[in-house]
């Protein structure tokens, strides 16, 4: 299934487990349709879809950009069931009369096809080389812009070059960054204030006093590519208390965009700023753990809103009036900047050392729970 690295978040996998143990549900199925694609589908009654989403769902040829024939049949989908490809900027049809009326629009309206989630990163702020835009919710993705003719291949597979948006980029996705902070706070402090509890962790000295975690609560993709590593935490004391849970989570994620930044050194793409966006911003003092563990200023142009900057463009697009480049950058002023604090590095690089040898046997495991469980198929 080359290129992908294949977890449970895929819809190849879900419909495959949909295939094995709810079959009638695959027989009913006339249609598969993205989130975006349905509620379009409801505005204008056309099925379609696009590059983004059939890539997203592990369905497409990547060579060919067109559906790859054999997987529908392993998992007992009819090929017709895969909907038109449009582009993004693409008109994805007329509103249906009666849904006008009841919104009281235009019925000459166009719907554009749009794209998946992935918008979130051409939305968070204006591509420059050396920049990376790191877009965090409850999982996040991180990528940076290459040139049309650059070439840059992980001989691991930890991060890929994604070639279905306005421009090519380089990067990947990591499983639960946010929730892993929403986590923390709920489960290990129930009934607590969050912003209580962060505000209590960021009174902890940068560190956690030695505690470290590993955030893979629900598996990881980026760079592990794995549905059985584990998260943990590491180095527990009597002296801990939950604030210093609160803190190690906070700095677990920002080691686990580190470890993706070390992949871009590696491979020949430097990283000199990132972008920061998504939820993952309004956590106070966030911003400043990432830019203190990963050494390199954090700027944030959008904060949450990311995906209408990339709408308005798409809409600017369609009919002519602009290119997508031109309407996006339209959409942006200047950053708010956080300086990263140079004297912290010690500190953070040995906490960071800990996360990398944590995570090397977390990986160790997740790789021997694998082999058994195919030694025993």
């Amino acid at each position: 299934l080359t290129p992908y690295q294949l977890n449970s978040t895929y819809t190849l996998p879900k419909l495959l487990w949909l295939h094995r143990h709810r079959p009638e549900v695959m027989a009913r199925a006339r249609k598969i349709l993205w989130p975006k694609d349905y509620l379009r589908f409801r505005l204008t009654g056309e099925s379609c879809t696009d590059l983004t989403d059939a890539a997203g769902g592990a369905l497409l040829d990547w060579e060919t950009k067109t559906w790859a024939e054999a997987w529908p049949g392993l998992v007992g989908l009819d090929a017709n069931a895969l909907p038109a490809i449009q582009p993004a900027t693409a008109s994805g049809g007329s509103i249906r009369p009666q849904v006008a009326g009841i919104l009281g629009l235009n019925p000459d309206v166009q719907v554009v096809v749009g794209m998946g989630d992935v918008a979130a990163l051409f939305g968070a702020a204006p591509p420059k080389a050396g920049r990376l835009t790191y877009s965090m919710g409850s999982s996040s993705q991180m990528a940076t812009r290459l040139a049309a003719d650059q070439v840059a291949k992980d001989p691991l597979d930890r991060i890929y070059i994604y070639p279905f948006g306005p421009y090519p980029m380089l990067g990947g996705v990591s499983s639960t960054t946010g929730s892993s902070l929403v986590w923390v706070c709920e489960k290990l402090g129930p009934g607590l204030d969050f912003e209580a509890l962060v505000a209590q962790a960021l009174e902890i000295e940068p560190g956690s006093d030695g505690l470290c975690f590993i955030p893979y609560l629900a598996g990881e993709r980026s760079p592990h590519w794995s549905d059985e590593i584990r998260a943990g935490f590491y180095g527990l004391q009597l002296a801990h208390d939950h604030p210093h849970l609160v803190r190690a989570v906070m700095e677990g994620v920002a080691y686990s965009l580190r470890h993706l930044l070390d992949v871009y050194e590696e491979m020949g793409v430097p990283v000199d700023e990132i972008a920061m966006a998504g939820g993952g911003t309004t956590a106070r003092g966030w911003p400043q753990i990432m830019a203190d563990v990963c050494q390199r200023d954090v700027m944030i142009y959008a904060g949450q809103e990311t995906v209408t900057r990339v709408l308005y463009a798409l809409c600017q697009a369609h009919p002519g009036h602009q290119t997508f480049d031109e309407g996006l950058l339209h959409t942006f002023g200047k950053p708010d900047i956080i300086r990263s604090r140079h004297d912290l590095g010690p500190i953070y690089d040995g906490g960071y050392q800990r996360y990398r040898s944590f995570a090397r046997f977390a990986k160790e495991q997740a790789d021997n729970s694998s082999n058994l469980f195919a030694e025993g198929l």
